[in-house]
């Protein structure tokens, strides 16, 4: 089953707690969106393998997406440089074969952001290489790949409107209730994402990219390469003004 648009995770959550609001609004459009996740978060402080999966076939519906995969790749030990982990990303992208691959910034609080970041970018390369492992499939370049924010702050290069999918991403995100639900002594343990404090500050982020395009919850996503905008004049006269504006 092939996708037009795929969003890649290093665990099952990652997704939905940080463009999920994108990918719902992806799947509103008509696009065929999937999402792969690399591992199934079996160093979680908290759920067990089984609830993680129930819960992001629960989420995975939720959100529409068209398929949703896992790659089964060791949690906490996420390497780009590990050649199994390159051939398994490499096959799952020419299987699906998406024009664009959502994957983490590469600066990132987490390890296993930073190594997906890495070893999704790697993947991506040489899935479209026709001598690379020819055994995993035919061939295929993705078109554009973007990155998306985490918890280490990005300068934008584009803001998704996700006003009118917002409660869409509470609703998927909250599907994972090993993970989200608060725990009081979370922080104490280091465990931010079960903090009383992770859901609002999420929702915090996601008003202020918002108030950067002038709407009400915004997803910020950074290209390596331009963006091109054809036509000035109309882009910017259809879309609101901004409320914030990032440093110079």
């Amino acid at each position: 089953m092939t996708v037009e648009i795929l969003a890649i995770g290093a665990h099952p959550d990652d997704i939905e707690l940080t463009i999920g609001g994108s990918v719902a609004r992806f799947t509103a459009q008509g696009y065929r969106v999937g999402i792969l996740d690399s591992t199934e978060g079996e160093l979680g402080s908290r759920g067990t393998v089984q609830e993680r999966r129930a819960e992001a076939e629960a989420a995975s519906k939720v959100l529409g997406v068209a398929v949703r995969k896992n790659l089964g790749l060791p949690d906490g030990g996420l390497n780009p440089f590990d050649e199994r982990q390159v051939l398994a990303a490499v096959q799952a992208l020419r299987e699906l074969r998406p024009q664009l691959a959502l994957i983490p910034f590469f600066e990132e609080r987490h390890v296993d952001h930073v190594a997906a970041s890495r070893l999704y970018e790697r993947a991506i390369f040489l899935a479209g290489l026709k001598e690379f492992h020819p055994e995993l499939g035919s061939s295929h370049s993705t078109r554009t790949t973007l990155y998306y924010q985490m918890r280490a702050e990005l300068r934008p290069s584009f803001i998704i409107d996700t006003s009118p999918y917002f409660e869409t991403k509470k609703r998927a995100y909250s599907c994972f209730s090993s993970q989200v639900a608060p725990a009081d002594d979370a922080l104490k343990q280091g465990v931010l994402i079960a903090s009383q404090l992770n859901l609002p500050a999420l929702e915090a982020r996601d008003r202020h990219c918002g108030g950067m395009i002038g709407v009400e919850y915004g997803e910020p996503f950074f290209s390596r390469e331009m963006v091109t905008i054809n036509d000035p004049l109309q882009h910017f006269s259809s879309t609101p003004r901004p409320l914030f504006f990032p440093p110079v």
